[in-house]
């Protein structure tokens, strides 16, 4: 059950049984988990071409001469959302740690996993498409979202325009 908090919108989920999973998916904007009680791991992984170099850094001067951008139609909860993507067209010496390559067409992502307790927050990038799986039984986690405008503007009151939460 959904429910409006004040200025924040929260999305509880329940995972009754340690293995069970909420599948991967991603949100239009960045969000907040909150685990309420158990124990869970999160698989986060971004195609954002702009995103990995941001998260890469300096180590994406290792890569970047056997790496081409290309722009593609993404589908995220309904939406048709235009994204800039990376690939490898040439194998580098070495592939830093977090990347994972595609075998069918070379698509880079930049992979982040880890586990999180009972009081733990996390942050949940827009456009990753992560995946909560349940290490032990009678897990519960939040999402907790912002109120935005159709513009994208975050916004102090509920103004009913779901795409803020998708």
């Amino acid at each position: 059950m959904e429910f409006v908090a004040g200025n924040i919108y929260i999305r509880p989920f329940p995972l009754e049984k340690a293995g069970m999973t909420c599948p991967g998916h991603a949100h239009n904007f960045d969000h907040v988990t909150y685990v309420v009680k158990g124990k869970v791991h999160v698989r986060a992984v971004i195609f954002d071409a702009d995103r990995i170099k941001e998260l890469l850094g300096s180590v994406y001067q290792n890569i970047h001469n056997f790496v081409e951008t290309y722009t593609n139609t993404l589908s995220v909860g309904g939406l048709q959302l235009e994204r800039k993507f990376m690939r490898l067209v040439q194998e580098p010496i070495s592939v830093p740690a977090g990347i994972e390559v595609s075998r069918d067409d070379g698509t880079i992502s930049f992979v982040q996993e880890q586990d999180f307790a009972a009081g733990e927050f996390l942050l949940i990038k827009a456009n990753a498409l992560h995946t909560i799986t349940s290490l032990v039984d009678d897990s519960l986690f939040h999402c907790v979202y912002s109120h935005r405008t159709p513009q994208g503007e975050v916004s102090e009151v509920y103004t009913g325009w779901n795409p803020a939460y998708v």
